[in-house]
This record gives structure tokens, sequence and C-alpha cells, in this order.
């Protein structure tokens, strides 16, 4: 297959995985149990610690 695109072969894998979380399709297990997943992103912003503001340069150089 030839690639149109300049994305590396990692990235290309984490871009699809997010294009398949977002489009909803119901999944087998949804369809079993009858209910859907967590939003993905509100988990990951409720689990994943925001990063320290960055420290302030001393400009006295």
């Amino acid at each position: 297959m030839t690639r149109r695109t300049r994305l590396s072969d990692r990235k290309l894998a984490a871009l699809t995985a997010v294009h398949n979380l977002h489009i909803h399709r119901p999944t087998a297990a949804e369809r079993f149990f009858g209910r859907t997943h967590p939003a993905l992103f509100e988990q990951i912003l409720l689990r994943v610690p925001l990063p320290p503001r960055p420290r302030r340069r001393n400009c006295s150089i």
C-alpha cells in the first residue's frame, strides 16, 4: 500500500486510535451490557494530574 502521508507509523496509529474512540458506534460490550463506556478524554482529565506551572526565569544575566 502506498502511503500518502508523511506521518510516522506511530503517530498514524495514535491518531487512528483517537479517531476510533471518537466516532460512536456501539461496541459488542455496549450492546451486550446495555450501557456505554465512560468518555475517554473526561476520564483522562480526572486521572492524570496537570503539570505544574513552569518556573519563572531569572533574567539577571
